[in-house]
């Protein structure tokens, strides 16, 4: 792998105070270390370049001897054992990390090392956060099957009480009269249990409380299985969104007349087309207006909606900016799961985002938020223009941060592909969930939930049987490899291998139709020695 691989993977650690970055000579001296060491030791990365990575003063003298044997064993496609080692801080104390390492090799063929430092406790935390998160997922998959059976139960008996409301309000108009003349000619008499005088009144409340409870259930159950919908009819007619969006706006523009003052619309003049399903499309858009209307606390406060036509990124998007009160940076990550919900009780199920979110999905497109608590949101629809060639999604899952990041960017570079990434098992279960692939590129060895377990889990939900597997391992003949193998999974790439290798599989996975598309995906010049 070449310097321009370090370079970014060092670029990359900025970010990620959890894991640092070492870059080490053969014999272990230290060529370069990331700055997030001075938050794991609390050394400015100069005081430790040039110095020994085995040094007592360094690492826990009892695992100097052991650790520079696993190092050197990267050389020759070792690895280091699974386990906390312990480095010395700079003030002197012993502090527990996880390791991970590979061999590297430079522009002048020099071999290298790269040592991943993962500080074990704040690893530990991010694994039980993403383990809650695969735990709701987990739930989510259970409702999609509960809903179906559901919806009908409950649609039976709550069709009879809509059928038969009209019924009883017709009734008691036309039993009023007669109910009156009495009361007038022989004094107030009881109607279950309360006298007539109080009642008569009350009754047309309480028939009205029925009809608009059974609408409300009605409109909980649409909503669940527009979320669970998994054919959602034809999505390749000719669809302009200027038109989407100018029909959204006609449909729910008696509440935007009450929520706000200063509504505005524009227009991209210049709008190709898309392919997909307007009135699903028109959902989407009016639910992200009406949530713009919801956030607004005052009429002076604005309500934006535009459309845009990406010409780089050959995207359309629909923009709807608030001056609302925003969204707390705590929440935005929950606010496209189901029955997740800011609102008072009653006025909404929950399910708005998360339909619109998967509505995006099913055109190839996505939702994007940004917000700021006081100042508004702005919700952004993606979607692809109209073209023959279908996206292929791909998740790439490897704890390899730079693995990850340099594939993901090349991929990117040709407009046929989506592609998002997962660091370990279980965050990777929760994307397959919400981004559902259609390639999985998936690592073996990696801390906590591995690689054979998350096939394991794709195995044995019918759900998933479209996903292609992608298996990349340095270790052609593991134990692993063969279990795999006997579990049904079939397609293997072996480290290192280049990217136009990478490329040609992707493509012969996603199965691109005839030679001539394959051919139209230009080759690429990066590596990676994995």
């Amino acid at each position: 792998m070449g310097s321009k691989l370090l370079l970014r993977k060092g670029n990359l650690e900025e970010a990620d105070t959890v894991e640092t970055i070492y870059i080490l000579n053969p014999d272990l001296t230290i060529l370069a270390v990331s700055s997030s060491v001075k938050a794991l030791l609390g050394y400015r990365p100069e005081e430790l370049v040039g110095r020994k990575l085995t040094g007592k003063d360094i690492i826990a003298p009892e695992y100097a001897t052991v650790l520079q044997e696993h190092l050197k064993g990267l050389l020759t496609g070792g690895s280091i054992p699974p386990g906390t080692y312990g480095l010395i801080t700079r003030d002197g104390m012993r502090k527990e990390v996880e390791l991970k390492g590979f061999a590297i090799e430079g522009v002048d063929r020099t071999p290298g090392l790269v040592l991943i430092v993962n500080d074990g406790g704040a690893l530990v935390q991010r694994e039980l956060a993403v383990e809650k998160r695969l735990i709701q997922a987990d739930k989510m998959i259970s409702l999609g099957v509960l809903v179906s059976g559901i919806a009908h139960e409950i649609n039976n008996p709550n069709n009879f009480i809509m059928v038969n409301i009209p019924i009883l309000k017709q009734a008691w108009q036309e039993v009023m009269p007669i109910l009156e003349k009495y009361y007038r000619d022989n004094g107030d008499f009881g109607v279950a249990g309360l006298p007539f005088s109080e009642i008569k009144d009350e009754i047309p409340q309480l028939i009205s409380g029925i009809e608009e409870g059974s609408r409300r259930i009605q409109r909980i159950v649409a909503d669940l299985r527009d979320y669970v919908r998994i054919d959602t009819g034809k999505l390749d007619r000719p669809v302009n969104v200027n038109d989407i969006v100018k029909r959204a706006i006609t449909l729910i523009n008696n509440m935007i007349k009450k929520s706000t003052d200063k509504f505005s619309a524009s227009y991209e003049s210049d709008m190709p087309l898309i392919k997909g399903n307007p009135q699903r499309l028109e959902q989407v858009v009016i639910n992200l207006i009406q949530n713009a209307c919801q956030a607004l606390t005052s009429r002076d406060q604005a309500v934006c909606v535009s459309t845009l036509y990406d010409k780089e990124k050959q995207n359309v998007v629909i923009e709807v900016r608030d001056e609302g009160i925003g969204i707390d940076q705590g929440i935005r990550e929950k606010i496209m799961d189901p029955f997740f919900t800011t609102k008072r009780a009653g006025e909404g199920t929950g399910l708005g985002l998360a339909v619109s979110e998967k509505i995006s999905r099913e055109h190839g497109g996505w939702l994007e938020v940004s917000s700021s608590k006081g100042k508004g949101s702005v919700f952004r629809l993606v979607l692809p223009i109209d073209n023959e060639r279908k996206r292929i999604r791909v998740l790439i899952v490897d704890d390899d941060k730079g693995f990850r990041s340099i594939m993901q960017e090349a991929l990117q570079q040709h407009n046929e592909f989506d592609v998002d990434t997962a660091s370990n098992g279980v965050e990777a279960c929760i994307k397959i969930g919400r981004f559902l692939p259609d390639i999985l590129v998936l690592d073996i060895m990696m801390p906590g939930m591995d690689g054979v377990e998350v096939c394991d889990v794709i195995r044995n939900r019918p759900e998933l049987s479209g996903v292609k597997v992608l298996i990349v391992t340095g270790f052609r003949h593991s134990s692993k490899v063969e279990k795999l193998k006997e579990m049904g999974f079939s397609h293997f790439l072996v480290k290192p291998f280049d990217f136009d290798t990478f490329l040609k599989e992707i493509i012969r996975l996603g199965d691109f139709g005839d030679a001539g598309e394959q051919k139209s995906i230009p080759a690429s010049s990066h590596s990676h020695s994995g």
